[in-house]
Formats: structure tokens, sequence, C-alpha cells
């Protein structure tokens, strides 16, 4: 679709270009507007790029492993793996800590994201074939539990018109599966069977204990704790006390179709742990050559 966007744009600007009046217009005038013309053209070409940006973000991190792997390692970078490492355990470590200090949804589940994307940096130190799959493992699971906890979050501000912790407050009873999805995907985040996020940590914590990578094993047990403390005060709130409907949009109902997404999304997340093994079928044959 963009291509065919960006070629619709460039037709557009030789049409500009050619059908300009050249026989009654002074030189000097043709010039700057043809300028104009290819000016508004390539602003278009830079607007429609910009907008696929967030697309580029999101295959990252299946992407970084493999360049790394397949053109740094064999440069003689390896080394610099351990620095990667360790600024993907300070990752987990201050996005973790920085969770536990948010009194809003929104801002809690943003820097759960920095904790969680941080243990795709452990790869770069544990190189192995079992990190490799954990970590893509991970990624995946990851993907799907926070989809689902960003689209419940959602919901919960529509339904109450306040994302703060405090007014969720007996706000289960009123949404049990917008509440269920939430700690599904929660399950997933801890690292707790038998979702993908359990799987993937525990193979990623076999492969550093294989390398006896030790500060690894303390960081990914301590961001999966650490995980623990920052979710369950958000069900905690929701399971217990009385509802206090003060938003704007405080007792919306929400329609079915905007529970499902979310649910279905947990669901899968929940459904990567007990099929892992198909998955990570998949994945041993685009291992790196240097991991094999």
């Amino acid at each position: 679709m963009w291509h065919f966007m960006r070629i619709l744009l460039r037709e557009r600007g030789k049409e500009c270009v050619a059908s300009e009046p050249r026989g009654l217009t002074p030189p000097w005038v043709t010039a700057a507007d043809n300028t104009g013309n290819m000016l508004s053209m390539w602003f278009g070409w830079g607007v429609l790029s910009l907008s696929a940006l967030p697309g580029v973000w999101l295959a990252a991190p299946w992407l970084l492993p493999r360049i790394w792997f397949e053109l740094f390692v064999p440069l003689g970078f390896g080394a610099a793996g351990e620095v990667l490492a360790l600024l993907g355990m300070a990752a987990i470590l201050w996005g973790s800590l920085q969770a536990l200090r948010q009194q809003r949804i929104k801002p809690l589940v943003a820097w759960s994201t920095v904790a969680q994307l941080g243990y795709m940096f452990l790869v770069f130190a544990i190189a192995t074939g079992l990190s490799w799959s954990a970590t893509l493992l991970h990624l995946t699971a990851h993907a799907l539990a926070k989809a689902a906890l960003f689209l419940a979050a959602g919901n919960i501000v529509l339904a109450l018109g306040d994302d703060r912790l405090s007014s969720l407050r007996g706000a289960s009873h009123g949404m049990p599966l917008t509440f269920f999805t939430v700690g599904l995907a929660g399950v997933s985040l801890m690292g707790l069977p038998p979702t993908g996020g359990f799987v993937a940590k525990w193979l990623l914590l076999q492969a550093a204990i294989d390398q006896e990578h030790w500060l690894a094993v303390v960081v990914i047990l301590a961001g999966s704790l650490l995980a623990a403390a920052y979710l369950f005060p958000l069900l905690r709130h929701a399971l217990t006390g009385t509802l206090k409907q003060t938003g704007e949009g405080a007792g919306r109902s929400l329609p079915l179709q905007l529970e499902l997404p979310p649910l279905l999304l947990a669901l899968l997340a929940l459904l990567l742990g007990v099929l892992a093994s198909w998955p990570l079928a998949l994945l041993r044959p685009a291992m790196p050559l240097v991991l094999s």
C-alpha cells in the first residue's frame, strides 16, 4: 500500500510539472512552481515513510539478533555482545522499578514493555541456539500478552473514565472478562506456567545456566519477581473493594466486540506455552549458522 501511494505521489508530481504553461509564464515563475511541486511530492513521500516507521520498530526486535549474528559476529565484534547484554539487564531492572512507581495503568504497561524487551539483549552474551529460540519465543509471547494488556487498559479507561489504580477498586465485578484478560496477560509477562512467557524465560534461564552467566540468571529471576510486584497491585485493586464511579465515562458498559480481541490475544499467549514445541520447531531452521 505504501509503495502504491508513493508511486501515486511521484506520478502526480510529474503531471503537475508537465502541465505547466511554460509559454505564458516567465521562466523564473515556472521554475519556482516546479520546485514547489517537487517539494510537495517529496514532502508527501516523507510523510508516508514516517508513517510506516512503527512497522519498522515493531520488526526491529526480530531483526536485530539475526543482523548481529550474521554480520557483526563474523567480523569480530562478538565481545561487544556483553555490553549489549548489560544494557538489556539495565532495561529489565530500570523498566521494572519504574513500573512499580506508577499509579496509572498505561504508564505501568509502557514501562513494563521497556523491561520485557530488555530480555532480548541477553542473547548477545548468551550466544547459543537455545537462547536464540528462547529470545524469539519470548518476543512473540510478549507481543501477544502486551497487546492484550494495552487493549484491556483502553477498555478499562473507556468504561471507568479513569486509569488510576486507586479507581479500579471492585471494577472486576462489572468487567469480569476484561480483568480476566488482564490476569491472563499478566501471568505470561510474569513468566508463570503454562504460558509462552514461562517457556521462553525457562529456556533463557537454562541457556544462561549452561553458559554459567550467573549475572543473567539473577536478572532473569529478579525481572520475573518484579513483574509480579508491579502487576499484582493492579489485580488486587480490581478484585477487592467497591467500585467508585467518578470518571467521565464511569459506569459505561463495554460491547463484546471490544472485550473479545484482547481476550483472544491473551489466550494465544497461553496457547503459545502449551504448544511451545511447534513454534520452537519453526524457529530452528531460521537459526544463524554461528549458533547452530
